[in-house]
């Protein structure tokens, strides 16, 4: 245990509406968000690594518009990439086609998105776009 750096508070935040959403099990602290989109926004706002979108349902949709707003504002004074995993479900000819609609709207900022089937690919992407990566 001696190479290990001391562990972080890491934060469990459930929601306080959705009783299907898991709760983070490595968490240290418990808080909780009755209001999800606050709690989304929140959330978005920390990830400077980036977020991987997969297939998921209305929660993922809402994540994905609200992480795209604060890319395109740069609301917090820093843009994050935003991968998508699974062209099925991103791509207009297949499912929910926002991947093309955000590729259009991010003239500033399209190097930070990306879609994949691969979750390889996704992980290299995420790493390589990581603040001070370059």
């Amino acid at each position: 245990m001696a190479g290990f750096q001391r562990a972080r508070p890491a934060w469990r935040c459930p929601p306080g509406s959705t009783a299907f959403e898991p709760i983070n099990l490595f968490g240290s602290n418990i808080a909780k968000y009755f209001s999800n989109s606050i709690r989304e926004d929140g959330l978005l706002a920390i990830c400077l690594h980036g977020i991987v979108f997969a297939e998921g349902s209305a929660g993922t949709v809402q994540e994905v518009f609200m992480d795209a707003a604060q890319n395109h504002y740069t609301t917090f004074d820093h843009r994050s990439p935003m991968a998508f995993l699974g062209r099925e479900r991103y791509e207009p000819s297949k499912g929910f086609g926002v991947y093309p609609t955000l590729l259009a709207e991010a003239s500033d900022y399209a190097d930070l998105l990306m879609l994949s089937d691969s979750p390889d690919e996704v992980a290299a992407f995420i790493r390589r776009s990581a603040p001070g990566a370059a």
